[in-house]
């Protein structure tokens, strides 16, 4: 009797959490435009479970109401979106039922904006900031500038799934993000809600011109990377986070950096300035530059300037240049240790 007893109170204490976790399959039925599997992943060596969308998803209400419908209380490890045909992602398509890790949102010419125009705390991210760890947004270009702030903003809120709900505050919990060829993008201060929870923060071949921002927020961040950015003039970092440890900076438009940013990155672990034009005048770099650990640490980086150093290592070498009366110029080579 007492066993018995002890058996239904387990299982009555167990059933309500059994009810409400997500199911971890595909949904039954189907969703026009979209693939679901589920099955053991060989390039990532787990179970995973995948929806994919492309093209033919109809309307942006049509396709929120499918996603809704079907994946209302199912846990997902990826959401993927390519060659999506209309201007604006679904308002609030997911329950708060709903779980997924990571969501890529690809090759989509025509995206401009991830919700409704008229309201921005609703659309494709409300319900889901508890569960996404990873955003990937890449070569959408048409994006525009002001919608970067509602991602945070859709994150934190419900949406307005039904008329007699209102929006509830949530967690975020991104871990990383990844914002790749959109050229209207170039504020990171438009990202500063979502700074606190990235660990990795890929802003590669966007709009940046200057990157000059403290980084106060972001104090969780192990890995920043600007790379494919020409236009990129100057980047100025006058505060490291202490746990940023890999920075990416190759193929921008890069040659002088201050001494300070140049103090602050060698407190990080790898620096990657390579097929940038960098200048190796000693006059312009930090006392102890040509170290070494400087050396490994901007490893394939290489200069650029004066002409007599192109090539050679960076953080190997320098050259104090010196114009006398004469005309001529003085070189000393700074020699490692």
């Amino acid at each position: 009797m007492y066993l018995k007893t002890a058996l239904v109170c387990v299982v009555l204490a167990i059933c309500p959490l059994v009810s409400h976790a997500a199911i971890y399959s595909c949904y039954s039925g189907s969703i026009p435009g979209c693939t679901c599997t589920a099955g053991w992943n060989a390039a990532d060596f787990n179970y995973k479970v995948v929806v994919s969308c492309a093209g033919t998803v109809g309307s942006a209400a049509d396709f929120g109401d499918s996603l809704r419908i079907k994946t209302k209380g199912y846990q997902f490890d990826d959401f993927i979106i390519s060659a999506y045909p209309n201007a604006r992602l679904p308002d609030a398509p997911f329950h708060e039922s709903t779980t997924i890790k990571r969501i890529i949102i690809k090759d989509s010419p025509k995206l401009e904006g991830f919700g409704a125009k008229a309201k921005p705390d609703t659309g494709l991210f409300n319900n889901l900031g508890k569960s996404l760890e990873t955003l990937v947004l890449s070569n959408n270009p048409a994006i525009k500038m002001t919608e970067w702030q509602n991602i945070a903003t859709q994150l934190k809120s419900a949406g307005t799934v039904r008329e007699d709900e209102l929006p509830v505050a949530g967690a975020i919990n991104l871990k990383t993000l990844v914002i790749h060829k959109s050229p209207e993008f170039d504020d990171l201060e438009t990202l500063k809600d979502l700074a606190p929870t990235l660990n990795v923060l890929v802003l590669r071949a966007n709009g940046f011109t200057t990157f000059n921002y403290v980084l106060d927020d972001y104090k969780e961040l192990i890995t920043l990377d600007l790379s494919e950015t020409p236009a990129l003039k100057k980047f100025v970092l006058k505060t490291k986070p202490d746990k940023l440890t890999n920075i990416f900076l190759s193929t921008c438009g890069l040659d002088i950096l201050t001494v300070t940013t140049l103090e602050e990155l060698m407190k990080a672990g790898f620096v990657d300035f390579t097929k940038n034009k960098l200048d190796c005048d000693c006059s312009n770099l930090p006392e102890k530059f040509i170290d070494p650990d400087n050396e490994k640490r901007f490893l394939g980086s290489l200069c650029a300037t004066p002409n007599e150093l192109n090539n050679k290592q960076y953080g190997s070498t320098c050259i104090y240049k010196s114009f006398f009366l004469s005309g001529q110029t003085s070189l000393v080579y700074a020699k490692k240790p």
